[in-house]
């Protein structure tokens, strides 16, 4: 009898053992959806992350890290996915976040949206032109105007399929008809290689690309940037995921994740990497500001 109970006990704690622990859920799989997009986004090894610890170590990376360490229930997955695949998945009603979208009304309808935190200091979009010909078209240093270069009509200009860069430059790139050219996030030195060898005039690409093309400098090689007249406004970036269900769900946590991360204790590290990418002490305090004005309010959802 003694080991029939024996017998009988052991059985009893393999299957508690094999089991989950009581009222413990497993977490469930969140597609997140991701595009080698420097300077935002850098893939390490040339290869999308496998996990949280594979995100890169600069200030996005970092944040990113504290976020998606933080959905409770959420297995983060993380996808390699282009923006026209986006849209496609998301019209399909496919449940997926991703935080290389930028809001627009249209995509209102399909994807909700949550702001993370600003653009990065010193990431505006500026005019890639060789440097003779920024003498001619900036003259003592003046900020030359997109609107009025297009009008010329003679300055060959070209910019990625698909890219958008703010409402002011995206509704003339579109009234003037822009050549687009069929190129991926890696690809984006094509098109300043292009300028520099005088196959096209000019291109719009982020400050920081620039500089890194130029071997860290502002000009170089026959080739500069220029800041553009027309204005930029400080922007938020975002997240997005699927407007339906699962997707509310997500974004919800998303949120609440942010709010989480914008208290004092807990964005140290991610303002020291942000200090440490060069940001000055007025996008510090903007940052600053903006962090406070998150932990306190509410929930932010488009």
């Amino acid at each position: 009898m003694r080991r029939q109970q024996r017998w009988l006990l052991l059985l009893l704690l393999s299957a508690l053992l094999l089991c989950p622990l009581a009222g413990a859920e497993p977490a469930e799989p969140l597609r997140w959806m991701v595009q080698e997009s420097p300077p935002h986004f850098n893939f390490v090894n040339g290869h999308p992350p496998a996990t949280l610890d594979e995100l890169d170590v600069g200030s996005v990376g970092r944040y990113l890290r504290q976020l998606l360490g933080r959905l409770p229930g959420y297995r983060v997955e993380f996808v390699e996915a282009n923006a026209s695949r986006v849209e496609q998945l998301a019209r399909q009603g496919e449940t997926f976040c991703a935080s290389q979208i930028k809001r627009t009304p249209p995509r209102l309808q399909w994807l909700y949206f949550t702001p993370l935190f600003p653009v990065l200091a010193g990431e505006e979009f500026r005019l890639v032109v060789r440097t003779d010909m920024a003498a001619r078209i900036s003259p003592d240093g003046q900020r030359p105007s997109l609107a009025e270069l297009l009008q010329r009509g003679s300055l060959r200009m070209q910019v990625a399929v698909g890219r958008s860069f703010n409402p002011a430059l995206d509704a003339l790139l579109a009234t003037h008809a822009v050549p687009r050219v069929q190129l991926d996030s890696r690809q984006s030195r094509r098109l300043m290689e292009l300028v520099r060898s005088g196959r096209i005039d000019m291109t719009i690409e982020y400050a920081s690309i620039v500089r890194r093309f130029l071997g860290g400098r502002d000009a170089g090689d026959g080739l500069t940037s220029l800041a553009l007249a027309e204005h930029q406004a400080n922007l938020d970036v975002m997240v997005a995921c699927t407007r339906n269900a699962g997707g509310r769900a997500a974004i919800e946590a998303i949120d609440a994740a942010v709010r989480e991360i914008a208290r004092e204790g807990l964005r140290a590290p991610w303002v020291s990497a942000w200090r440490e990418g060069g940001a000055d002490a007025a996008a510090l305090r903007r940052l600053q500001a903006y962090l406070d004005e998150r932990a306190k309010g509410g929930p932010r959802i488009d």
